[in-house]
Parts: structure tokens; sequence; C-alpha cells
């Protein structure tokens, strides 16, 4: 914590306040906090992030999803549901346009998460998962189609199995 602080600030003095550097500093920092569950101080920095990023790059570049992604999570962590699908939809749509298949796919992943806290969607958000880990799976991230994986049985549901190789 104390280095990615130090970092953030040693880039804000030489690069300036606006620089997308200092976004990428604070990203860290949100990462970090959001890992630590102090939602509070994850939210400011993924909030000063995104609003650098929307400055210095614009509304649609792939540099706000990252920050879009961490807001989505504490949005979600917080009850907010709606808000958590508009972040994660949004996130999910600039890694798609900017081919950045695995995050797109762990972000559709995250709005299946957030579907699944109602009752009434979960049918759905359980398809969004299943599709997701298949994306995973074609693109090699075994770790994160594991992830899912383990949400899905938590739920009673099985993703789709791989085709055998006979």
């Amino acid at each position: 914590l104390e280095l990615y602080e130090r970092a953030a600030i040693t880039i804000e003095k030489t690069l300036g306040p606006m620089h997308p550097g200092v976004a990428d500093a604070l990203i860290n920092l949100g990462d970090l906090h959001l890992e630590r569950d102090d939602l509070e101080r994850a939210e400011h920095y993924f909030t000063r992030a995104l609003q650098i990023t929307e400055a210095a790059r614009g509304h649609d570049h792939l540099d706000n999803a990252w920050s879009l992604g961490g807001l989505g999570e504490i949005a979600e962590a917080r009850g907010r549901g709606d808000e958590a699908m508009r972040r994660f939809a949004r996130a999910e749509a600039l890694y798609a346009a900017n081919e950045h298949p695995r995050e797109a796919a762990w972000a559709r992943f995250c709005r299946a998460r957030v579907l699944d806290l109602a009752r009434s969607t979960r049918a759905e958000a359980h398809a969004l998962a299943k599709q997701a880990a298949a994306e995973l799976t074609a693109l090699g991230a075994a770790e994160d189609r594991a992830d899912i994986d383990e949400w899905l049985a938590e739920r009673g549901t099985r993703a789709t199995s791989l085709p055998s190789r006979e």
C-alpha cells in the first residue's frame, strides 16, 4: 500500500494531476483497497481514475473499463444492482470493442452475478455465466473458468462440460 501511494504521488508530481499515468496508479490503489474490503477508499480511487481517463482520453476509451469494473464490484457489494449492471455492461462493451475477450468474458460473468441476486433472473444469470465460462475456456483462462465453475456449483448449476477428444 505504501509503495502504491508513493508511486501515485510521484507520478502526479511528475506528470500532473490529470495525466493518464496517474489514473493507472489510482486503479492499482483501488484494486488493493477492494481486495481489503475497504469499499470507501476503493471507490474514491476508482472514481478519480475514471474522471482522469474520461477527461484525457474520452468517454469510450478502453482505459475507462478498468475503473468501471472496480466501481461495478463496489456497487455489487453494496447491493446497488442497477448501478453494478450499468458499470459492468459498459466495461464489457469497452473490452469487447478493443479486443480484450478475456476481460469481456469476466465482465459478463460479473453481470451474471448481479442478475443472480434477483430470483426472477437466475436462469438468465446462469446462462450468462455459462457463456462466459465457455469463452474463458476457449481463451485458455483456466483459473477464471474455475472461479465461474465454483460459483455455478454453489448455486446447483453446472457449466457445460468440455467436449471429449475421442
